[in-house]
């Protein structure tokens, strides 16, 4: 499943700083990253390994931008287990009454 979320808001220092902190606490606690924007809200699911791109540059006209660029690869879902009844596998129990 594809998904794209882009949004870009012009801020006070610390609350962009706040938007880099929910990001930070969404991958130090392994969790689900957030996106959200006036009703949108996408649920990225964080991998234990991301990469990270920091770049800076400037221009003439005393325009500065500080790009940060995460990624990773989706983190695998685990198989669903067979439902067991008493510790047996469901389907051999199935047949008994």
């Amino acid at each position: 499943m594809r998904t794209a979320f882009t949004h870009e808001e012009r801020l006070k220092r610390e609350q962009a700083a706040q938007r880099l902190v929910d990001i930070a606490y969404a991958l130090t606690a392994g969790d689900t990253l957030e996106l959200r924007h006036e009703g949108t809200r996408v649920s990225v699911p964080v991998a234990d390994e991301v990469v990270l791109l920091r770049r800076s540059t400037s221009s003439g006209d005393d325009r500065i931008a500080v790009d940060v660029l995460l990624s990773w690869s989706a983190p695998a879902v685990p198989e669903a287990s067979p439902i067991t009844h008493g510790g047996e596998d469901a389907s051999r129990s199935a047949g008994r009454a």
